[in-house]
């Protein structure tokens, strides 16, 4: 967890592990802070003693290292854009999705969901995945399995396979929440909407 007014590119501890700038391909432009283009920074897991651990410890086939990101490194999209339904409002910053990791063994999708004042994430279910949210800033009334409540900052929401659910915002405050989906990619959720 990083601690107040630490940033991913000072000083960030992965579990008791600092990262270290892994090698890259010549081919892959990084800025000055390491970053490619996509905003990544491939990390290498060190222990607190600076022993390397050998990539094979996680198994063949797995990724050799993890990557830093900070989600103002990415462009919003429109959640629109991504779902195909016109009447879904807000922006998303994928975070960690089977693409960005290049890991095919990801078996979960994240990131940032924003809400302006005044927007609708209508009512559907996600017949193969299950959700999870937590709200980060502002407020917003949910409707979870037919019930509305309102919810702030702190609140966590997991949301089963088949469970309908929508978000709406007032008409002064919009909300950021964090999602998640049990699946690796957006084509895997099986989006109904009602």
């Amino acid at each position: 967890m990083l601690g107040a007014g630490s940033h991913p590119r000072r000083g960030l501890r992965l579990g008791g592990h600092l990262p270290v700038q892994a090698p890259r391909p010549a081919h892959q432009p990084t800025d000055p802070v390491g970053c490619d283009k996509r905003g990544r920074r491939a990390v290498t897991a060190l222990p607190a003693g600076g022993r390397r651990t050998a990539a094979t410890d996680a198994g063949a086939g797995a990724p050799r290292s993890g990557f830093v990101i900070h989600r103002d490194d990415l462009e919003y999209e429109l959640i629109s854009s991504l779902n195909h339904n016109a009447e879904d409002e807000g922006s998303v910053h994928r975070l960690v999705d089977r693409h960005r990791t290049g890991d095919p063994r990801c078996e979960f999708l994240t990131g940032v969901y924003r809400m302006e004042p005044g927007m609708t994430h209508p009512l559907h279910l996600h017949a193969d995945s299950a959700e999870f949210y937590y709200v980060l800033s502002g407020t917003a009334l949910f409707t979870l399995a037919g019930e509305r409540f309102e919810a702030g900052p702190g609140t966590a929401m997991y949301i089963p396979a088949g469970v309908s659910h929508a978000i709406r915002t007032g008409g002064t405050h919009g909300m950021e929440l964090l999602y998640s989906f049990s699946t690796p990619d957006l084509r895997g959720v099986g989006t109904r909407w009602l």
